[in-house]
């Protein structure tokens, strides 16, 4: 009886630990600073940030980044990068960003894109994806759906 006793208050107290020490979830932000740096073959090299929120009080750390980019929904660049940015207690951080954009899938529909590209002097791509945090040892996915302007 006192060991079916034990064993109750032991997965009890377990519990309440678990539940009790979840991290808050990160929030993503934005996609800032966007730069074009040049381009390789039929490449156009960009780096951007990505902005986050870390709303607890404890330090963690980035693992890892996969992020898909669309231009006019049409998949121009996918992010895959293994990370070791450390993420601040309480704090916003920055994840810098590497992409390579396909240029010929921005050509794809060349004459009403190029139309587009002048008149606006800007691209406009969209960032789908997820980065995944580790906090309290538990990592998890902060999902990453945001529209950002690329001057050219």
């Amino acid at each position: 009886m006192a060991r079916s006793r034990y064993i109750i208050n032991l997965l009890l107290f377990l519990f309440l630990i678990s539940t009790g020490c979840q991290p808050e979830q990160v929030e993503f932000i934005k996609i800032d600073n966007p730069v074009i740096l040049g381009t390789e073959g039929h490449y156009l090299r960009v780096e951007a940030d990505a902005i986050l929120f870390n709303p607890n009080k404890t330090k963690g750390q980035v693992k890892d980044v996969d992020i898909v980019v669309y231009f006019k929904e049409q998949q121009v660049a996918h992010v895959q990068e293994t990370s070791s940015v450390k993420v601040g207690a309480e704090e916003q951080f920055v994840i810098p960003l590497n992409m390579m954009l396909d240029i010929e899938k921005i050509q794809s529909n060349w004459l009403s894109n190029l139309v587009s590209i002048l008149k606006e002097k800007s691209i406009e791509l969209h960032f789908s994806g997820y980065i995944k945090i580790k906090i309290h040892g538990i990592g998890y996915r902060v999902p990453v759906d945001y529209t950002e302007r690329i001057n050219l």
